[in-house]
């Protein structure tokens, strides 16, 4: 992904902008939760004492007052309550073993927590192909969806102050489309993304080749989708949720 092309994008600057709002104006300590190339970090440390974030493969960043840790959101490494708020946005849908992970942000926090992830997503558009393990994955890796019930259900033992809902997405296919397209390879995927296959560890290197009998089958979804569309409303692309921790 382009990641310098993505954040021009409205719905980008729209989810950065009501995350920003959601994130109380307290200073203290933000733990931030998949920082990816540290863009975020560098303007939380306007707003927070310290920036902590925690990432797999975290950052090298020489910024005052942030620093970067390796670890996991299902084993954080820090003692409990000990941060003020904190952010966790384009993470979970990543994340397997989610109790786990909705768990240690809960007991590492003593004030608020903010939660954004992409709201309904339809995993089946834009799924891919491994050309090492022939597995379907979906895109970019996002193995969970979510909506308002979900989140508040994985973090039960916070209160939920407000949900908001950010963006627009029209991207829904159908099971007939999503087998016709798995049927052809998945060919029309993004394969130059970053996250690797979820069931081999392998990275995507190009689409599948064509053959006329894929082309057909892809055809077809691409043709069904186009009529889907025509009776679809726009939908949230995200949703953000802040939480507080009860006294």
């Amino acid at each position: 992904m382009d990641l310098a092309a993505y954040r021009q994008s409205e719905n980008e600057r729209r989810r950065l902008e009501d995350l920003l709002r959601l994130l109380p104006n307290t200073g203290g300590a933000i733990l931030e939760i998949g920082p990816r190339d540290g863009y975020h970090s560098g303007i939380l440390k306007s707003r927070f004492a310290s920036v902590i974030g925690v990432d797999l493969d975290p950052p090298k960043l020489s910024l005052p007052g942030v620093q970067m840790t390796k670890a996991s959101v299902t084993a954080l490494p820090f003692k409990s309550g000990i941060f003020s708020c904190v952010l966790c946005a384009e993470v979970l849908e990543h994340v397997q073993d989610l109790e786990s992970a909705a768990a240690e942000i809960t007991r590492v926090t003593c004030g608020v927590v903010v939660i954004g992830v992409p709201f309904r997503q339809d995993i089946r558009v834009g799924k891919l192909t491994c050309s090492r393990c022939g597995r379907v994955n979906p895109p970019y890796g996002h193995i969970n969806t979510f909506d308002e019930q979900k989140l508040k259900s994985l973090f039960h033992r916070l209160e939920l102050v407000e949900c908001s809902f950010v963006g627009k997405v029209t991207r829904r296919t159908n099971p007939l489309s999503s087998w016709l397209m798995t049927k052809a390879g998945n060919p029309w995927a993004a394969y130059n993304q970053e996250e690797p296959c979820i069931f081999c560890g392998s990275h995507f290197e190009g689409s599948p080749s064509e053959t006329i009998k894929s082309r057909a089958c892809a055809s077809l979804a691409y043709r069904l989708d186009r009529v889907q569309q025509v009776f679809l409303q726009p939908s949230a692309a995200w949703i953000h949720a802040l939480f507080r921790k009860p006294a």
